[in-house]
């Protein structure tokens, strides 16, 4: 018997919830880790260990969570279509949550192995993101479906703003005594934690889309190339990975840039992380309303033509508050254009590939968060400007593939009008 329409919406409830606070446990550690191991004062690494190594052990730290998660999103993914969202939800949301007591545990225990470790093991289920999303689009009727999939653009700009301030402000005891740096950490375990109940209690179980098989590493990644292999999403879905480098290089490069350049506090620099977050879900909020009444691909054609203008100003505009009024519109059109992205993809995929499909979006979201901070530290040290040019340059690349792509497949999107 299936259940009531509040269980329903109390499900869709629970999936963005998770994809939320998996996007914001990437955020989130920027605040924490960054007091953690840089000062000399740590208690996490010897005294005598040089800044250089530190801001290499801080960069693997940043790493470890988003490159597993690449590996887990796929897995993850293919899994849940053999053997059902479902239960593969409920098991990751539940070894989610205690990775995260592990990280709190780490951090208790000033145990830096065990503190890798749990970023290792969280960013491998953190991969359920991609299945909140499949299972979202399993659910709602297809004439929904491009709204519910932009709202995941609303919920990960809401990600970005809810990380920093939970960082900043339960890891401060100046706020609450016992407030510590492993507090959000124990706080991200009770979120995920209280999810697994409502996911046991609400969502549906739901018949496989695939035939169960023999599994194998090999096999998972098999599938993950055979969606290259999708010819009417296939450039797309390589235009979204690249999009999706070059926006991670403008994120991962901001706060270092602010830093060195201008000075900013930790402080300020969740300030501009939430002022971010506004115009994403401002963005996002737009995307659920014009979905409606115009299609999405060529929407999304527009957005991406515009935003690696507005990147490129960085390169020309050295004011300490120009970030405050260049970035407004290119992150507002960001969000529109992953809104785009996610309701091309649940609307052109079959539902027994949309594991598949959501599985590896989030995986190369997660392969782009991991390259990203290496990658523009790298460049940085031939000029502090030099990552944004290559973030404009990558996302003018990215307009050039979904153009092509589009003028393939526009009859095709056009009898669908997406």
């Amino acid at each position: 018997m299936q259940k009531s329409s509040l269980f329903k919406r109390l499900t869709i409830f629970v999936l963005y919830n998770l994809y939320c606070f998996d996007i914001a446990a990437i955020v989130i550690v920027f605040i924490i880790f960054t007091p953690l191991i840089i000062p000399t004062s740590s208690q996490l690494i010897p005294s005598n260990t040089s800044l250089a190594s530190r801001n290499v052990i801080l960069g693997l730290l940043f790493a470890a969570y988003p490159i597993t998660q690449f590996f887990g999103a796929p897995i993850l993914g293919e899994l849940s279509d053999l053997y059902g969202r479902k239960l593969i939800l409920v098991i990751s949301s539940l070894l989610t949550a205690c990775s995260f007591f592990l990280t709190a545990v780490s951090i208790l225990s000033l145990h830096l192995p065990l503190l890798f470790l749990s970023r290792l093991i969280g960013g491998f289920f953190a991969g359920n993101a991609s299945l909140a999303q499949a299972a979202v689009s399993d659910i709602v009727p297809s004439s929904k479906k491009s709204s519910y999939m932009a709202l995941f653009a609303v919920v990960g700009g809401f990600s970005w703003l809810v990380g920093p301030f939970v960082g900043s402000i339960f890891s401060n005891p100046k706020i609450v005594s016992w407030f510590n740096y492993d507090v959000p950490f124990w706080l991200l375990g009770l979120i995920f934690l209280f999810s697994w109940g409502l996911l046991l209690l609400t969502m549906d179980a739901d018949k496989p889309s695939k035939k169960s098989q023999k599994l194998s590493v090999s096999q998972f990644f098999k599938n993950f190339a055979s969606i290259f292999k999708l010819r009417i999403v296939a450039l797309a879905f390589t235009a979204s990975g690249v999009a999706m480098l070059g926006w991670m290089i403008l994120n991962s490069f901001t706060a270092p840039y602010l830093t060195e350049k201008y000075h900013y506090s930790e402080h300020a620099l969740s300030l501009v992380y939430a002022y971010y977050s506004i115009f994403w879900i401002i963005g996002g909020g737009c995307a659920l309303y014009w979905f409606k009444k115009h299609p999405c691909a060529k929407l999304n054609l527009f957005c991406l033509l515009f935003i690696p203008f507005f990147i490129l100003l960085f390169v020309f505009w050295n004011k300490p508050y120009a970030v405050f009024w260049i970035t407004p519109i290119p992150i507002f059109l960001m969000s529109i254009s992953v809104a785009s992205f996610m309701s091309l993809f649940s609307h052109l995929v079959d539902q027994k590939m949309q594991g598949k499909i959501f599985g590896g979006y989030t995986g190369m979201l997660a392969l782009a968060s991991a390259i990203a901070p290496s990658f523009s530290g790298w460049i940085a040290k031939y000029g502090l400007h030099i990552p944004f040019a290559a973030s404009s340059l990558i996302l003018f690349v990215t307009f050039i593939l979904y153009f092509v792509w589009y003028m393939q497949q526009k009859k095709e999107l056009s009898s669908r009008n997406i």
